[in-house]
């Protein structure tokens, strides 16, 4: 509901989740499980679990919610999509990353996946992330630099997402102490940013904190 979404904006979690509990029993007694504004609010109503630490209530309705939603819809329904990923968050929370990347491939994999929108970086590097957290490290670059180049190919090179993801790759790289990688990337954003009056540029005081984490990794 605009009112669920308006309390969420406010971070009023609770209140939230007080409106939608009700008002997905009625979805469920009137319209079904499978209908798909009962799986939307499932969606929803899992998000403002792990917002507030319901870790296991969300897991519990998500697991249900992504089940009916693969079965009735596909996967590559939106709500499909939307249901892994707030799936795959819940076990990132939970710690348990294997079955987090499991339900993330499982998407990202399928072939009607397109690579035609911003959302795509966000979920290439949530991809990337937990590879990480399980020591994939080969894969979680392979995902790093997947994440940047979709976002040069849909928005340019110096454009804002870019240059964000250009950093955090940056970041990324320093944190496995890749000198090759971390020393390109760290090269371009110089170019890209070097401009007459960026002293005060968020991004180009991020861009100087990483260059100096860089020479003290690599000190001649």
């Amino acid at each position: 509901t605009n009112l669920t979404a308006l309390l969420n904006l406010a971070k009023r979690y609770d209140e939230a989740i007080e409106i939608i509990v009700p008002l997905l029993q009625k979805q469920i007694e009137k319209l079904g499980v499978t209908h798909k504004s009962t799986i939307y609010s499932q969606t929803v109503l899992a998000r403002l679990y792990v917002d507030v630490g319901r870790f296991e209530d969300a897991k519990k309705l998500s697991l249900k919610m992504v089940d009916v939603a693969n079965k009735e819809l596909g996967i590559n329904h939106p709500l499909t999509v939307a249901g892994h990923f707030t799936l795959a968050k819940i076990h990132q929370h939970l710690g348990e990353f294997d079955q987090a990347i499991v339900l993330l491939e499982a998407v990202i994999l399928s072939e009607n996946w397109r690579e035609d929108n911003e959302r795509v970086i966000g979920a290439y590097n949530t991809i990337a992330d937990l590879y990480a957290e399980t020591g994939s490290v080969t894969k979680a670059i392979e995902f790093k630099e997947k994440s940047l180049q979709v976002a040069i190919d849909l928005l340019t090179e110096n454009s804002p997402r870019t240059i964000e993801q250009m950093l955090a790759n940056a970041a990324f790289y320093l944190s496995i102490a890749d000198q090759v990688k971390s020393q390109s990337v760290l090269e371009k954003l110089h170019q890209l940013l070097n401009v007459a009056d960026n002293s005060h540029d968020e991004n180009f005081q991020k861009l100087e904190s990483l260059q100096i984490m860089y020479d003290q990794q690599h000190k001649k």
